[in-house]
């Protein structure tokens, strides 16, 4: 915030997938004004490298949750993906693109992928999908449409 302008600090904690984050929000004692949210982990790092920001209070609560459950399905399908991709295509790299709506895992490396791995963005957000489903439904993925490559490290 800029200078002069009287603001108050406090932190408050949400869980997604069973981890627990800060939301660190800063604003104005007045109204009106914009707040800003710094989302961290339990040590105080910062996991979104920009504060979200909202005109309310509740506007930026909002909006750090939505980034913080994005961000974090992202990383659990990335996670899911490199577990599953040790075991059915070892030493291949995975590589996780967004799109609008959907999250499409790769292989690159000694291993390619015949057809993507495809998953709707709502389904990886959803909370009640375990990380051993999405690692199940990836090997069986990758063992169905994964190739050797022919590149370093590829399987003999």
């Amino acid at each position: 915030m800029s200078g002069g302008v009287p603001y108050r600090e406090w932190e408050e904690t949400y869980e997604v997938f069973q981890t627990t984050y800060r939301f660190s929000f800063r604003g104005p004692v007045g109204q009106p004004g914009r707040w800003e949210v710094a989302i961290l982990d339990l040590e105080g790092v910062s996991v979104i490298p920009r504060r979200v920001r909202g005109r309310t209070v509740d506007e930026a609560r909002w909006r750090a949750e939505e980034v913080l459950h994005t961000w974090a399905a992202v990383r659990r399908l990335h996670a899911a993906a490199c577990r599953a991709a040790a075991r059915a295509t070892p030493g291949a790299e995975v590589v996780l693109n967004e799109r609008a709506d959907e999250l499409q895992v790769e292989l690159v490396g000694c291993w390619s992928l015949q057809v993507p791995f495809v998953a709707a963005r709502v389904d990886a957000m959803d909370v009640a999908r375990t990380e051993q489903e999405w690692e199940a439904a990836l090997e069986s993925h990758f063992r169905a449409y994964g190739v050797p490559s022919g590149g370093p490290g590829a399987p003999g």
